[in-house]
């Protein structure tokens, strides 16, 4: 769930049914996991970073999906695909990865995991900006330290 308040994303909640986790994050009021308090890792290299990534289902949408995942695979210690924007966001902001992008990700599978790590003290971007906007289906969530790092791979990835 996510909440956007004068073109501001300020409200994020995501919950794990698997796992009895309840991730929840307010502008300004940190993030948490059940009361456990939120924060992104300090993995300053990509090279070392554990990256998620959101592929579309069907990748004639997204031709340059897999020139990006080709590309990242060789840069970061690691890649995941969880399946799911909200539980990467949801990781990203608790530390359990790096970062996260995705090429075709909806807003209502993102809004409320950007909150997440925001409030967690990370960045969430489009692809090649400083900010996100909701009417953009690309995204890049991060640590924060890697975040440049990632963005470049990815605007090397797109033809």
């Amino acid at each position: 769930i996510g909440l956007e308040a004068a073109g501001k994303l300020v409200v994020g909640v995501v919950h794990d049914p698997i796992r009895k986790e309840t991730f929840s994050a307010a502008a300004g009021g940190g993030a948490w996991c059940n009361s456990t308090a939120l924060h992104v890792t300090g993995c300053p290299d990509l090279s070392d970073a554990l990256l998620s990534v959101g592929l579309p289902a069907d990748m004639e949408k997204v031709p340059d999906a897999l020139g990006c995942f080709e590309r990242l695979s060789k840069s970061a210690r690691s890649l995941r695909r969880m399946g799911s924007a909200a539980l990467s966001l949801a990781y990203v902001a608790a530390g359990r990865l790096d970062g996260y992008w995705a090429h075709h990700v909806h807003p209502w599978d993102a809004a409320g995991g950007i909150v997440l790590v925001r409030e967690a003290g990370g960045i969430a971007t489009n692809f090649g900006s400083s900010e996100y906007s909701i009417d953009r289906r690309d995204l890049t969530a991060s640590n924060g330290l890697i975040h440049d790092a990632l963005q470049r791979s990815l605007q090397q990835g797109l033809r």
